[in-house]
């Protein structure tokens, strides 16, 4: 017992010895608060404030980490990932009252009385909030250490660390390829640096940077897009790398260089899918919201182009290139112009299928912006509820601006990742395509191509090849401050009586079906989501076609009062438009569906269309016509088994 004490006492010493001779780590923050005192302020209240979508809940000491006020995940994940830890030591940081940290001490030792080591509250050791509270610890230890030491609570917070570490290090609580493990990544990385003195420390530090770098290959694209399908996650990492990036600076020099030349790819990507005005749109698990927040030593030239959208062009520069093409992630982003104003359009179509995480049926949709604001939107992300109707169908395929095949959604299982993307781009000044295909429907091809025709109009074109009789269901989802209203096959979108876009059908006026639904719950069809844990009702275009195969051809307009769009043919795999571009010049483009091009004439002249190679889409496309002849095998095998089962029960009654 006395060598135990002794070897204790040894340790404490060393520890304090090389704090003492080390200056002060700075860890960074996890919140982007800038008015922090009367957060602050009530926290040491005990009034629990966690972020702006739940409202500050009153909670006596005791019951901080055993309530549950909101029964909503995402309270209590943020809650264990010490977010009001995290403000109170960025209060005391900013302001130097040192009540904030000293509460910030009584909330960490209270947490840990009812969850160290071990808890059966589902986010106390959650694969996410371990990480980032591990950040915060690190961050409360180089405060408080600074302003005094005692033995016991140093001694317990070492506990933490070990514990927390032990997890992450852990390949059986690991989040491989997955934004989760990232954040793990970080903290461990944070960890080997603020506790270098451990023995562990060198060990955890190889680790880190090991999974850091197969993270980020797996979740950004090399393009800069985001392979799990939500722009708010962009924004997020762009902030926490670039601080995690200059807390490598001077640590890793050679990963600080490597990882701003990926930040600064991601930069241009959200520069390019932020809405016009600076809003995140609703694509995957995002929520509407401004997206402008102070970024820590951005690079300029990169941030001046993301401040001018963040700003509505009221600061920055605008970029160079109107439309952008993310080929890895999936993405072509239009636009007619960059400054903000009632003329400004953007188009966003994408399409592709990375991973399951944060993944919704949205293959080949497309959204609109035009006259200041959303017209066609993604349903939104509603929350992480789930086993919840509401959840199930914003992530459904009836919930995106796409086509459904026989009422069901895209099929999502890990063996069709892949069979879905963007495959052929083209831009010019007044006019832009793009084109992809997805396998996502046994035994169905659905290829879609986006002609934009500059100033105002876009004309979508979707070409359906199955192998039985099918019902196709084309959607379109109006954001919910818009009216709509139908006259024959056309709807006319309005705000205040003012009409803002009108859509047509171009093709099967004889065959098609128009319905116009709004805030219907079976099925489920007509809401969206544009604030957290919120579903409003909103009107909803579906156009209908049967048959082994469905084409559509819409025409959007932005500009009722004057349309831009003379001439359409569709024949066989040929598409004409015609079209007075701003100027009043009359153009034309002549585009062919070759098997594995995009072939388009503009006014007569052969264009360069650029094509993606999409290898596990391609080959999708190849197997589709084979499914049937599969499925009618697959059908008498089992008629055969069936037969063969009663002939064997039949012999056995027999025999008895």
């Amino acid at each position: 017992m006395f060598s135990k004490l002794t070897r204790l006492f040894s340790k404490q010493k060393k520890w304090k010895q090389i704090l003492n001779e080390r200056p002060p780590i700075k860890v960074f923050d996890l919140s982007n608060h800038i008015d922090l005192k009367p957060i602050c302020d009530r926290l040491v209240n005990d009034e629990i404030y966690v972020d702006d979508q739940f409202p500050i809940i009153k909670l006596e000491p005791e019951k901080l980490w055993t309530a549950d006020p909101t029964e909503d995940r995402r309270w209590h994940f943020r809650l264990h990932s010490f977010i009001t830890v995290e403000l109170l030591l960025k209060g005391y940081e900013q302001l130097g009252e040192r009540r904030y940290l000293d509460k910030a001490v009584e909330m960490s030792r209270h947490w840990s009385q009812y969850h160290f080591p071990d808890s059966q509250e589902r986010m106390a050791w959650h694969d996410h909030s371990t990480a980032l509270r591990l950040i915060v610890i690190c961050r409360l230890f180089e405060q408080w250490r600074q302003v005094e030491w005692d033995d016991k609570l140093a001694d317990r917070m070492m506990e933490w660390v070990k514990k927390h570490t032990g997890k992450l290090a852990d390949p059986g609580f690991y989040m491989e390829n997955h934004n989760h493990g990232l954040d793990q990544d970080m903290a461990l990385y944070v960890a080997s640096v603020v506790f270098n003195f451990l023995p562990e420390a060198d060990g955890w530090h190889t680790l880190a940077l090991d999974r850091f770098w197969k993270q980020m290959e797996h979740l950004f694209a090399e393009d800069g897009s985001y392979r799990e399908h939500s722009p708010q996650y962009t924004l997020i990492f762009i902030d926490r790398l670039l601080k995690f990036a200059h807390f490598l600076k001077g640590k890793d020099d050679r990963h600080y260089d490597r990882l701003m030349s990926g930040i600064k790819k991601q930069m241009r990507f959200l520069t390019h899918i932020l809405q016009p005005d600076g809003q995140l749109p609703a694509l995957g698990d995002t929520i509407t919201q401004p997206a402008q927040r102070p970024l820590y030593h951005p690079p300029r030239e990169e941030f001046a182009q993301l401040e001018y959208v963040f700003t509505k062009g009221k600061a920055g520069e605008a970029p160079q290139e109107l439309d952008a093409l993310f080929p890895n992630g999936g993405y072509a982003v239009f636009r007619n112009k960059w400054p903000f104003d009632e003329e400004t359009m953007q188009v966003v179509f994408y399409s592709s299928f990375h991973s399951r995480v944060h993944k919704h049926g949205d293959d080949l949709a497309i959204t609109l912006f035009a006259h200041r604001q959303p017209l066609l939107m993604d349903a939104g992300m509603y929350k992480y509820d789930y086993n919840s109707e509401e959840r199930s169908y914003v992530i459904s395929t009836r919930a995106h601006n796409t086509v459904t095949v026989d009422g069901a959604d895209t099929d999502l299982k890990r063996l069709n990742i892949g069979k879905s993307g963007l495959t052929d781009y083209y831009s010019s000044p007044t006019f832009s395509m793009a084109a992809g295909a997805h396998c996502l429907y046994p035994g169905v091809i659905h290829q879609r191509l986006v002609c934009v025709l500059k100033p105002y109009e876009t004309v979508v074109l979707d070409w359906l090849r199955g192998y039985k009789e099918h019902r196709f269901d084309l959607h379109f989802l109006f954001y919910p401050t818009l009216t709509c209203e139908k006259k024959e096959q056309s709807i006319r979108a309005a705000r205040d009586g003012e009409p803002l876009l009108v859509m047509e059908p171009l093709l099967h006026h004889d065959r098609l079906q128009v319905n116009l639904v709004r805030g219907e719950k079976d099925p489920w069809r007509g809401w969206c989501s544009v604030e957290y844990g919120q579903l409003v009702p909103a009107w909803q275009a579906v156009y209908t076609l049967t048959g082994p195969e469905g084409r559509f051809a819409t025409h959007l307009n932005t500009r009722p009062h004057q349309k831009q769009l003379t001439q359409f043919h569709w024949e066989k795999d040929a598409v004409q438009l015609s079209w007075r571009n701003a100027a009043g010049e009359e153009e034309t483009a002549v585009i062919i569906w070759g098997r594995e091009h995009i072939y388009l004439a503009l006014n007569g002249r052969m264009q360069e269309v650029r094509h993606i190679d999409q290898p596990l889409l391609k080959e999708a496309i190849e197997e589709a016509p084979k499914y049937e002849y599969r499925e009618k095998y697959r059908l008498e095998r089992e008629r055969r088994i069936r037969w063969q089962q009663e002939v064997e029960q039949l012999k056995g009654k027999n025999e008895a």
